[in-house]
C-alpha cells in the first residue's frame, strides 16, 4: 500500500473454502457508494481456490491473507483481519452475506453523527429455499440499543479502538454463548455508544439455518439475490421499517433476543452451530484465559438465564437486570433448569433437569437456609424421594426427603459460603427419567425460591400437587 493514507472503513471478510458464495460477497463490497475503503480477506486456513477468486478481482484496496492454522470459527480471521486494518472504523462481512450498496454510507453517516462507538444496520434474515422465511433483525422499536437485542455482525461498524477498549474476538469454543454475541455484550458493559440504523442494507442466509451449508457450498440463492440488487436499486423498504417498528413496540416477543439453551456448557453452542453446518467437531481445547468467568461473577450470562419474571427471589432478579453490580447474598438460577412456564392464573414455574443449579452471588455468610417451593415432576419415580443438594465439586452436602408437595428447607453448608461466591446443583439419587414423548427430565416443578427470610411458606406448591393427584 506504500505511504498511500489509511482507508477510512477497513472491511473484513473471514471465508474457510466456499470460494463461489465468497465471490458474491467481494462483489457486494465493490458496489459500495461509500468508496474509502480497503477490504481484508482472511482465509481459516483455505485450501480452495478462496486466493485465486480474491485476486481476480485486481483491485488495490483488496488484501488477501490465509491462517496457517484452523482456528474453526471467525474469531480467529477477524483478529487477524483487525491486526491489518489500517482503517478508522471496522466492518465485517459474512462470505455468505451480501450488502446493499448503501450499506457503508449509511453506517460512517450515523456512527460520526451520533459519535458513537459501534453502530449497526437492519439485516434482512433470509430463510432457505425450502423453507423461505423472513426475518428482520437489528430492528430497535425505541430507537436505541437495547439488552440482548441481536444484530449479526454483517451488520456492524464499529472504531478501531473498540476491541482495543473491550477485548478481541474470544473462541467460541471456550464460551457459553457465540463470539460475536460475547463481543456485543462486552462492548455494552463497557459503556460503549451502540446505535442502531433504520436502514435494511444487510441480506444474510444464516448457514445454520442450512444443513450441510459448508459441505454442499452451493451459491444460487447469493447469485439470485445479488441479481436483484442490481436490478432493483431503489429498495423501498422504509414504510416497512415503520409498520415493524409498530409492531415492535406492541408485541415485543416479535424481536430477536439470544438465549442459552438448559443444559449449556462452555463450547457446547459453538459446537452444536458447527455440527448443523455440516462440519467436524474441532479438538478439544484448553480453556482460554479470557473464557467465560465463575458463574457467580458473571452478571452477562445471569442475565440470560434468569428472566425479569422468573421464580427467583425479586430483589436478586430486579437487581441483575436494572443495576450494574451482582447482589449480596443474591440467589440466581443457573444452568440446567428447563425454560420458564405459566398457566392460565399466571402461576410461573421452572422444571428442574438433573443438576439443576443455583449461583449464590457475595456470600455474606448470614444467610444459610434456603426454601424452594416445589411439587415432585413425572420425572420421579416414585415417592418418598430424595433432594440432593451438590457442590462444585460434586460432593452431597444436604440432602432433604420429599414426600410430597410444599415448601421444603435445605441449610447450604457454612463452608460454602466463605468465597466469592458458590454454585450448588440440585438432584435426586437416580438422576431421574424422561416420560414417553418427551426427551426432558422433569424432576420437580419449583414455583419460588429464596432465603428463608425473604420468602413465606407459599400454598402454590401443595396446590398444584393435590390437583395432580386427584387427575
Amino acid at each position: 500500500m506504500g505511504n498511500t493514507a489509511p482507508p477510512a472503513v477497513s472491511v473484513i471478510i473471514a471465508t474457510y473454502n466456499w470460494s463461489s458464495v465468497l465471490r458474491f460477497a467481494i462483489m457486494s463490497v465493490l458496489a459500495q457508494t461509500f468508496e474509502d475503503f480497503e477490504l481484508i480477506a482472511v482465509g481459516d486456513a483455505c485450501t480452495d481456490d478462496s486466493e485465486a477468486v480474491v485476486l481476480a478481482f485486481n483491485d488495490p484496496r483488496i488484501r488477501w491473507h490465509n491462517l496457517a492454522e484452523n482456528s474453526g470459527a471467525q474469531f480467529g480471521p477477524n483478529n487477524k483481519g483487525l491486526a491489518l486494518a489500517r482503517g478508522r472504523y471496522v466492518a465485517y462481512l459474512g462470505h455468505d452475506d451480501l450488502w446493499h450498496r448503501d450499506h457503508l454510507a449509511g453506517l460512517v453517516r450515523t456512527i460520526e453523527a451520533h459519535d458513537a462507538d459501534l453502530v449497526f444496520a437492519m439485516t434482512l434474515d433470509i430463510g432457505p429455499p425450502e423453507m423461505p422465511t423472513r426475518s428482520l433483525l437489528g430492528l430497535a422499536p425505541k430507537g436505541v440499543y437495547e439488552w440482548s437485542l441481536w444484530a449479526p455482525p454483517s451488520s456492524w461498524l464499529h472504531r478501531h479502538d473498540l476491541t482495543d477498549r473491550v477485548g478481541l474476538w474470544r473462541d467460541g469454543s471456550t464460551l457459553l454463548m457465540p463470539t460475536d454475541v460475547d463481543l456485543l455484550n462486552r462492548a455494552h458493559e463497557h459503556g460503549c455508544v451502540i446505535v442502531p440504523v433504520d436502514e435494511l442494507t444487510v441480506f444474510k442466509f444464516t448457514s445454520v439455518a442450512r444443513t450441510n451449508a459448508y459441505s454442499e457450498r452451493r451459491c444460487d440463492e447469493q447469485a439470485a439475490w445479488w441479481d436483484r440488487l442490481c436490478r432493483e436499486p431503489d429498495l423501498r423498504y422504509r414504510e416497512l421499517v415503520e409498520a415493524l417498528k409498530s409492531l415492535g413496540r406492541q408485541h415485543p416477543e416479535v424481536l430477536m433476543r439470544f438465549s442459552l439453551p438448559s443444559r449449556a456448557t462452555p463450547g457446547s453452542v459453538s459446537a452444536a452451530y458447527r455440527a448443523r453446518r455440516g462440519l467436524q467437531p474441532l479438538p478439544a481445547r484448553a480453556a482460554a484465559a479470557s473464557a467465560t468467568p465463575a458463574l457467580f461473577a458473571d452478571r452477562v450470562t445471569l442475565k440470560y438465564l434468569n428472566a425479569e419474571n422468573d421464580i427467583g427471589p425479586a430483589y436478586a432478579v430486579r437487581a441483575l437486570h436494572e443495576g450494574r453490580d451482582l447482589p449480596a447474598d443474591g440467589l440466581f438460577l443457573g444452568l440446567n433448569w428447563h425454560s420458564l412456564e405459566a398457566d392460565g392464573e399466571g402461576t410461573r414455574w421452572r422444571w428442574v433437569d438433573t443438576d439443576a443449579q443455583i449461583v449464590v452471588t457475595r456470600p455474606s455468610g448470614k444467610r444459610r437456609r434456603l426454601l424452594l417451593d416445589l411439587i415432585p415432576g413425572p420425572g420421579i419415580d416414585r415417592l418418598p424421594c430424595a433432594l440432593h443438594l451438590r457442590e462444585a465439586g460434586g460432593a452431597i452436602v444436604a440432602e432433604v426427603p420429599i414426600n410430597g408437595g410444599g415448601v421444603v428447607a435445605i441449610e447450604l453448608p457454612e463452608t460454602a459460603l466463605a468465597g466469592e461466591g458458590a454454585i450448588f446443583a440440585l438432584g435426586t439419587e437416580d438422576g431421574g427419567r424422561t416420560i414417553r414423548g418427551d426427551p426432558r427430565i422433569l424432576n420437580f416443578r419449583v414455583f419460588g425460591f429464596a432465603w428463608e427470610e425473604d420468602m413465606p411458606p407459599s400454598r402454590s406448591a401443595l396446590k398444584k400437587y393435590n390437583e395432580r393427584k386427584c387427575t
